[in-house]
C-alpha cells in the first residue's frame, strides 16, 4: 500500500525532472552558440547583456539614444524659434463648424492633421463653476466654459523644441528616408497656393474662413450634405476651404523649417496603414527593437518549436483563428477591418 501510494509522486517527479533534462540540454545547446543567451535566465545587475541584440542598452552609465542630430539654435541648448505652437494647432484643429465633424475625427481617421478641440482647448479640464456641462460639448466643444486652455497639439511643439528634436526632414533623413522638399509632397494634394475665394480677404492665414468645410465624403468617395445624419455619422473625408499644404506653407514658408511632429501628422498614408511614411518608420523601428532586444521574447524559446513537432501545435495563429477556437465564431481573416455596412 505504501509503494502503492508513493507511485502518482514518484511519476510526478521523473515527469518534471525529464522536463527540465530536456528544456536544459535545448537552452545549453543555444546558449553555447552565443554566450549572451545565458542572459534569458539571469539579469546582470548593471542591466548590460539584458538585450541580446545591444547588450549596452539600458545598461547604468549609458547614454541616451537620441534620433537625429540635436535641433537647438546655438546647437547646444537654446530653444529653436518657430511659428507659434498654439498658432500651428489652430490651423490643424478639427472642429467650430457642426456636428458632422464627430464622424471626421472618430469614423475612421482619414484625416490626421485634425486635432479634436477636446485635446487642444479643454484637457484635463472642469467646467467653470456654475456653468451646466451639458451645454459645453454640443454640437462642439466650447472653450469658454473652461476657466484653462490646455492644448496638447501646442504642447507636443513646444516639448519637442525644448528637446532639440530634430525638424521634420532631418528626422526623415534618420529613419533612411529622403527628405521632403515641397508641402505638396508631404500631404499628397494638388497646392500650396490659397485660392481665390470672395469669403477669403486680408491675409488668408489670419483669416478663419480657410478653414470651412466645402465637401464631405463617405468612405465610398460618394459626396455627403450638409446637415444630414449621414454627416454626423459617415463622413470620412472632409475638403476644406484651403489646402492643408497651404496653410503650412504659410506658418513655415519652407519644409526644412517644419516641426516633426506636424510633419509626419500631415503626411498622406501610405497604402493599407492609418500612417504616413514617418510614423510607419518611426513605430516599425521602435516594435522591432522591442522585439529583437527583449530577452524573453516568446518566440526565442527553443521549446515552441518541441511542442510543435510533438503535439503538432503551432503558436502562430491569428487572432480570427483563436476567436474561433475559443467561441466557434468565425470572422473575417483580419478581425480589425470591417467591409459591409
Amino acid at each position: 500500500m505504501r509503494a502503492l501510494r508513493e507511485t502518482p509522486i514518484t511519476l510526478a517527479a521523473i515527469t518534471l525532472v525529464a522536463s527540465l533534462v530536456v528544456l536544459l540540454v535545448l537552452t545549453a545547446g543555444a546558449a553555447s552558440a552565443d554566450s549572451r543567451r545565458l542572459s534569458l535566465f539571469v539579469r546582470t545587475l548593471d542591466g548590460s547583456d539584458n538585450n541580446p541584440e545591444h547588450p549596452h542598452w539600458g545598461q547604468a552609465g549609458a547614454l541616451y539614444l537620441r534620433v537625429g542630430r540635436p535641433n537647438y539654435a546655438d546647437g547646444v541648448g537654446v530653444m529653436v524659434v518657430g511659428p507659434s505652437p498654439r498658432a500651428v494647432s489652430d490651423l490643424l484643429e478639427a472642429v467650430g463648424i457642426n456636428v458632422f465633424v464627430t464622424g471626421l475625427s472618430e469614423r475612421q481617421y482619414k484625416n490626421d492633421e485634425q486635432i479634436d478641440n477636446t485635446l487642444r482647448s479643454i484637457l484635463f479640464q472642469l467646467p467653470k463653476p456654475g456653468v451646466d456641462p451639458s451645454t459645453c460639448g454640443a454640437p462642439v466643444v466650447d472653450p469658454r466654459c473652461f476657466s484653462v486652455v490646455s492644448d496638447l497639439g501646442a504642447i507636443d511643439i513646444q516639448r519637442a523644441r525644448d528637446h532639440g528634436m530634430p525638424s521634420y526632414n532631418d528626422m526623415r533623413r534618420a529613419y533612411g528616408l529622403a527628405p521632403k522638399h515641397a508641402f505638396t509632397a508631404v500631404t499628397g494634394e494638388s497646392t500650396d497656393q490659397f485660392p481665390s475665394d470672395p469669403l477669403i480677404t486680408g491675409n488668408p492665414i489670419n483669416d478663419p474662413n480657410i478653414l470651412d468645410f466645402t465637401k464631405l465624403l463617405d468612405s465610398a468617395g460618394a459626396v455627403i450634405p450638409f446637415g444630414t445624419p449621414a454627416a454626423a455619422d459617415e463622413a470620412v473625408v472632409g475638403i476644406r476651404r484651403s489646402t492643408l499644404a497651404a496653410r503650412l506653407r504659410a506658418v513655415y514658408g519652407t519644409v526644412d523649417s517644419m516641426d516633426a511632429f506636424v510633419g509626419m501628422m500631415s503626411e498622406r498614408h501610405l497604402a493599407g496603414s492609418e500612417f504616413g511614411e514617418l510614423q510607419l518608420a518611426i513605430w516599425k523601428k521602435q516594435f522591432a527593437n522591442l522585439r529583437d532586444g527583449d530577452r524573453v521574447f516568446y518566440q526565442k524559446d527553443p521549446v515552441l518549436r518541441v511542442i510543435h513537432g510533438l503535439f503538432g501545435v503551432d503558436y502562430r495563429r491569428t487572432l480570427s483563428e483563436i476567436v474561433k477556437l475559443n467561441t466557434g465564431v468565425t470572422l473575417q481573416p483580419s478581425v480589425f477591418v470591417f467591409a459591409g455596412n
